[in-house]
């Protein structure tokens, strides 16, 4: 509707913000007092990297393109914070940097296939800013968060799934980090290992490093 001769539209009013001011990145990468100042104290929730919003707005958009903010985001060797991306995914294990959770959330966005039962939620990523960027992140109402503590449990009725391309996944930057440290990612991975073992793709990882590490652990993934 257009504003009425006597006043002025709140989208017209004063100057146009600069687009620094409103991206997620300027949020979300590292964490200081510079981003207060920038955003304002009511961020003060959804500014640092360990922030809720923030570690879902990196996560997708580092799984869409990684690039030298990503690499920044995932040297945070900081473990002082929760995996707090959603619900379902519990709160962090122990140990696991600011950096591996950065990794382990970008790589459940990136090599998603099957959400389960859980349903897509959208959400400014700033509220006080009207013109802020979506979030999206998965959520099941009826998952229990402790039960899915350090990662996803195979198998359970609300859980999602993952497995990769095996034409790409030698060149993909993510998975390569997880490679470096799987360990860490452990339950993540067996989740990757039984999908494509259900689907029937897990020999056509054969000759890549995903393939040659589950043969070299096959006894301890089998087993599960």
């Amino acid at each position: 509707m257009p504003c009425e001769n006597n006043y002025i539209c709140i989208s017209h009013f004063g100057c146009a913000p600069e687009p620094a001011v409103t991206n997620p990145l300027t949020y979300s990468i590292g964490e200081s007092v510079d981003q207060l100042m920038l955003h304002g104290s009511s961020t003060a929730t959804i500014s640092g990297q360990y922030s809720r919003n923030s570690q879902i707005f990196l996560a997708n958009y580092c799984a869409n393109n990684w690039d030298g903010f990503c690499e920044i985001a995932s040297n945070d060797e900081t473990v002082a914070y929760a995996n707090n991306m959603n619900a379902f995914m519990g709160p962090s294990c122990i140990g696991l940097t600011q950096g591996d959770m950065l990794i382990l959330n970008t790589a459940r966005v990136k090599f998603l296939v099957d959400p389960g039962n859980q349903v897509l939620v959208k959400e400014p990523f700033d509220p006080n800013v009207a013109d802020s960027p979506y979030i999206y992140y998965w959520k099941h109402p009826d998952c229990d968060a402790e039960s899915a503590r350090c990662g996803v449990p195979q198998g359970t009725s609300c859980g999602p799934r993952y497995a990769v391309n095996p034409q790409t996944i030698d060149s993909d930057v993510v998975m390569n980090k997880i490679l470096c440290n799987p360990q860490l990612y452990m339950s993540f991975l067996y989740n990757i290992y039984c999908t494509m073992k259900a689907a029937g793709t897990l020999s056509q990882l054969q000759g890549t490093k995903l393939g040659a590490y589950f043969m070299s652990n096959q006894f301890q993934y089998s087993k599960k």
